[in-house]
C-alpha cells in the first residue's frame, strides 16, 4: 500500500505590503515550489554532421561540457532569476556534483533550505549528444536519489507539505515516481478550494510521461497544467486509448501526424490529428468508469479547466483547455490556441529551452494574477470558469499571454550555450 500524502492544515502567512493580498505568500514564503530532478549534466555536440557517422559505433570528433541541470531544477532557476520567489524540493548525493547544485540554485535565489542531501547515492546525472545543429540524437539519465528519496514521506515531512500548501503554483516533473505522484494527487484533492496550490507538470520524457498518465490518476486529474512535447503527447494519448493508433492509420495519418501537427502550427493553425491527441488524452484522465463518489470530487472535476501546453520543437506551441467534469458535449468545451515560434538564426542547443517556456509561463501567471486576482479563481470563484463563458475567455487570454512569454524566455535559452541562461531577467516576461 502506498502512503498517504496528508497536507497539514497551517495559519496562511501576513501578506506582504508589496504583494497582493488576494494571492498567497509573502512573508518570505514561496510563491512557488518546484518538485523533482537536480542533475550533473553533460552535453557532448558533433563537430559537424558528418560526425553522426551514419550509424557506425565509433568515437565523433565534438566538445564535450559539463554544467547543472535536471527539469525540476532548471524550472527553480529560471523562476529565480525571473524573480519569482522560489524553492526547491528534491535530493542530491553528498558529493561535489551536489554542492555544485544547490550552489547554482542559491545564486539565483532559488530557496535550497528542504533539499535532501543523501550519503549513500550520487546526484543524479544526465548525458545527451547533439548533432552539429544543436538538435538532441541520445541521451542518457541516471536519476535514482530523486526515485529513492523524493517520496510520500520526503513531502509531508519536514515541514514540506506547509511549503507546498502555502504556494501559489507547484511545478513537479516526472523524475518524481508515479506511486509518490499520486499520493500527492490525493492529499491535494483534499484541501479546501482556497488552500489548493495550481499543479504544473513537466512530463520530462516518454517512458516517464506514460508511467504517471497510467500509475498516477489522482495526481493527473488534479493538474492545471501539464506540458509534454508532441512525442510524449502523441504516447500518453496512445497509452490511455488504444484504438486511437488504429483510427490514425485507417485514416492515413499516423505516419505522418507529428509533421503534419507541425506544418499547420507554422501556419498559425491546429490540425484535426492534435485535437484528436488532445480529446483522447483528456477522456482518458477525466472519463473514470464509475461515477465520482462524492460531492466535493464532482465539484473539482466541474472547477477549473485543465491546459495542455504542447511544444513542438521550432514549430512553435499548441495550446487546449477542456473542462474535468463529464460532457455529452465535450468538443464545444475545448478550446485550442496555436502560438507558432519566431525563427532562429543560430540555436545554440535544445536542452533546457521546455524547462525555460514553463518558468516564463508561471512568472508570467502570477504577474497576470497580482493585476487581476479573480483569475487566480481562489473559493467560489472557481466554479464561475466552468460556468462563466466571459471568466472562461478571460483565463484562457491570461494563460495565452503567459506562454508567449514563456516562449520569449525560451528563445533566450536557445541562443545560449546552457541549460539555464544568465541573460533571463524579468524583462523578458513582464513588459
Amino acid at each position: 500500500a502506498g502512503l498517504s500524502l496528508s497536507l497539514r492544515p497551517s495559519p496562511g502567512p501576513s501578506p506582504s505590503p508589496s504583494r497582493n493580498p488576494s494571492l498567497k505568500g509573502g512573508g518570505g514564503r514561496a510563491d512557488v515550489v518546484v518538485i523533482g530532478g537536480a542533475l550533473q549534466d553533460l552535453h557532448a555536440r558533433y563537430a559537424a554532421a558528418s560526425g553522426a557517422g551514419g550509424g557506425v559505433a565509433t568515437s565523433h570528433p565534438g566538445s564535450i561540457a559539463s554544467s547543472v541541470g535536471g527539469v525540476g531544477r532548471n524550472i527553480a532557476e529560471v523562476l529565480g532569476r525571473l524573480e519569482v520567489p522560489t524553492s526547491f524540493l528534491g535530493a542530491v548525493g553528498a558529493d561535489a556534483a551536489g554542492a555544485d547544485v544547490l550552489d547554482s540554485l542559491r545564486a539565483a535565489g532559488v530557496g535550497t533550505e528542504h533539499v535532501l542531501e543523501d550519503a549513500a547515492l550520487p546526484t543524479a546525472r544526465y548525458c545527451a549528444v547533439y548533432d552539429a545543429d544543436g538538435q538532441l540524437v541520445t541521451a542518457v539519465a541516471d536519476t535514482e536519489v530523486v526515485a529513492r528519496c523524493v517520496d510520500a514521506a520526503y513531502l509531508r515531512g519536514d515541514g514540506n507539505d506547509e511549503l507546498i500548501r502555502a504556494a501559489n503554483v507547484v511545478v513537479v516533473d516526472a523524475n518524481v515516481e508515479p506511486l509518490t505522484l499520486d499520493n500527492f494527487g490525493l492529499g491535494l484533492a483534499a484541501l479546501d478550494d482556497d488552500d489548493a496550490p495550481w499543479v504544473w507538470w513537466e512530463p520530462t520524457s516518454v517512458d516517464k510521461a506514460i508511467a504517471v498518465v497510467r500509475g498516477a490518476p489522482a495526481f493527473a486529474r488534479q493538474l492545471n497544467f501539464l506540458s509534454p512535447n508532441l512525442d510524449e503527447l502523441v504516447h500518453m494519448a496512445y497509452a490511455l486509448d488504444p484504438g486511437l493508433r488504429d483510427a490514425l492509420e485507417a485514416q492515413g495519418l499516423a505516419a505522418s501526424l507529428k509533421p503534419a501537427i507541425a506544418d499547420a502550427l507554422r501556419e498559425g493553425e491546429v490540425a484535426a490529428p492534435f485535437l484528436a491527441l488532445a480529446k483522447s488524452l483528456r477522456c482518458g484522465l477525466f472519463e473514470p468508469e464509475a461515477e465520482p463518489s462524492n460531492a466535493k470530487e464532482r465539484k473539482l472535476e466541474r472547477a477549473l479547466p485543465q491546459f495542455l501546453v504542447c511544444t513542438c520543437g521550432d514549430a512553435g506551441v499548441v495550446v487546449a483547455s477542456w473542462p474535468r467534469g463529464r460532457y455529452t458535449d465535450l468538443e464545444a468545451h475545448v478550446h485550442v490556441k496555436a502560438l507558432p515560434a519566431q525563427p532562429i538564426d543560430a540555436v545554440e542547443n535544445v536542452s533546457g529551452a521546455g524547462d525555460a517556456l514553463v518558468g516564463g509561463t508561471v512568472a508570467r501567471l502570477l504577474h497576470a494574477w497580482e493585476e487581476n486576482p479573480s483569475l487566480r479563481g481562489t473559493g467560489g470563484a472557481k466554479a464561475n470558469f466552468a460556468k462563466s463563458r466571459k471568466a472562461g475567455k478571460a483565463l484562457r487570454g491570461s494563460v495565452y499571454d503567459a506562454v508567449a512569454a514563456g516562449m520569449r524566455a525560451s528563445e533566450v535559452v536557445l541562443r545560449s550555450e546552457g541549460s539555464v541562461s544568465r541573460a533571463l531577467h524579468r524583462s523578458v516576461v513582464v513588459h
